[in-house]
């Protein structure tokens, strides 16, 4: 790109020009076109935003190449002279300048803004500078009587102020005795809330938005073990057991922008001999008089014990009572669970249902209670017998139901029949005195098909459970594999 001033019509113009390469990138011409000043003119024209507003492009060798609006200034006059705002914009070596004082065109006085176009990112050999200024009388002509105006309030504020301090100054005295009065009652409530914090049965304590303890009360510190001074040089998350403090950290944050104005959570401790302690905390933000958090308010309860009973009533809930197994409702929880994630995933899944042949001998023999000693006694043999991944119950009376993960029909085979012989190679003692030998029945089914059903599944199970005991008993029976399940 380059400029010249065209000898037919004396206008200065742009020109821009483009090689044109060969076949092999060797020269084979050039194109050529030249800008016509009208061209910029609407874009000069869109940033006078006042009507002293004055704009120009400016070549980078200082001639000067259209102005808007026209005001007689001579195109192609050279800016580029030594003290001329242009020469101090381009020896500044800045992208954008401002001056302000008399320029050298017009010999006005305005305030100019100057800004050089990147020619490097418009693949230019030279660079262009675009102008804009405005009058510096009519820029401050609202700032002088806005001034004026300012000096004469301030005047009238000053005065009103001196007599409004006059009577403040005769009732500040008066407002002193209340503001005694009303400390020496604010030093008695401090006291019964210190007497009630220090007395309280359930930990208190103020922390820091840190985390790390403030104060805290007595019942806190025979909770944690620690003595108040140990435990302020620790943060609440230093003695949090690690499993639960993602979860806390999340609700703090919560509380500390403002998402909450308090939250309860149960978690873990550590005392200060190492054993863990439940706890339940109550979280609450303390605010200054603008809505800023200065600490944070918390409250703890000791629930150990709660949990050990609520973790007994669970496992209670979960597990027969008589041989310790997982009962039937918590082994159709896991079985569906398990059999959602074989339809999702794939793989390998097998049921079996297990029947103790003649039970009802036993019973009739040797009475309920032995039949109740060869269940248990059972049940620790399957579980010797089974793998950390399986899970069995006692599905009913003498059944038992086992879930085999990730085991297919081979696999599930080999873990009945050794469930099978087992039992029928062991003894069974009653009493000091008597033992039985007995044996067991086996039905195996495989998950099959897309979408397996657990219903169909235990249905087809059971029904092989049946066909073993049809058989003879003391067999392991396979159900068809035609159907899905």
């Amino acid at each position: 790109m380059f400029h010249r001033r065209l000898k037919a019509c004396a206008n200065i113009v742009i020109n821009l020009t483009r090689m044109i390469p060969g076949k092999h990138g060797e020269f084979a011409g050039i194109v050529t076109t030249t800008l016509d000043p009208a061209y910029f003119k609407p874009l000069l024209a869109s940033v006078l935003y006042a009507a002293d507003s004055r704009s120009s492009l400016v070549h980078s060798n200082g001639a000067l190449f259209i102005s808007a609006p026209e005001t007689g200034i001579r195109q192609g006059m050279n800016l580029a002279v030594p003290g001329s705002f242009f020469s101090r914009h381009m020896r500044s070596g800045k992208a954008v300048t401002v001056f302000s004082g008399q320029l050298y065109s017009t010999r006005e006085y305005r305030m100019i803004a100057q800004t050089t176009l990147p020619y490097h990112h418009l693949k230019l050999n030279s660079t262009l500078l675009v102008a804009v200024s405005r009058d510096l009388d009519r820029i401050f002509k609202h700032w002088r009587n806005s001034a004026i105006i300012q000096a004469s309030c301030f005047m009238i504020f000053s005065v009103i102020s001196l007599a409004i301090l006059f009577f403040y100054q005769r009732s500040e005295r008066k407002y002193a005795k209340i503001a005694s009065d009303a400390s020496h009652v604010i030093f008695q409530s401090e006291k019964l809330f210190r007497s009630t914090y220090d007395s309280a049965a359930i930990g208190m304590a103020l922390v820091e938005l840190t985390g790390r303890f403030m104060q805290a009360n007595r019942a806190l510190c025979q909770i944690v073990g620690f003595d108040e001074t140990s435990l302020c040089q620790k943060t609440i998350q230093q003695i949090t057991h690690h499993d639960d403090l993602q979860i806390d950290q999340s609700l703090m944050q919560e509380l500390l922008t403002g998402q909450r104005d308090n939250y309860q959570i149960e978690k873990r401790f550590i005392h200060h001999n190492g054993f863990i302690l439940w706890t339940l905390l109550t979280y609450s933000s303390l605010k200054d008089e603008t809505g800023d958090i200065l600490h944070l308010v918390v409250q703890i309860q000791d629930i150990t014990e709660y949990k050990s009973l609520q973790e007994k009533l669970q496992a209670q809930a979960n597990h027969d009572f008589l041989t310790g197994l997982p009962n039937r409702r918590y082994f159709m929880d896991r079985a569906s669970d398990e059999l959602a994630r074989w339809n999702r995933y794939g793989g390998s899944l097998t049921f079996l249902m297990i029947d103790i042949d003649h039970f009802k001998r036993i019973n009739d023999n040797y009475g309920h209670h032995a039949g109740d000693s060869v269940l248990q006694r059972f049940s620790e043999l399957c579980k010797l017998q089974l793998r950390d991944i399986d899970l069995i119950c006692r599905y009913g009376g003498e059944e038992f139901a086992v879930l085999l993960p990730e085991t297919n029909l081979e696999q599930a085979l080999e873990i009945a029949e050794r469930l099978r012989a087992s039992t029928a190679s062991s003894a069974f003692t009653l009493n000091s005195q008597q033992s039985i030998h007995l044996t067991i029945s086996i039905g195996v089914a495989v998950a099959q098909g897309k979408q397996a059903s657990l219903e169909r599944l235990l249905v087809k199970t059971d029904a092989a459970l049946y066909n073993a005991k049809q058989s003879g008993r003391n067999k392991v029976s396979v159900a068809p594999s035609r159907a899905a399940c």
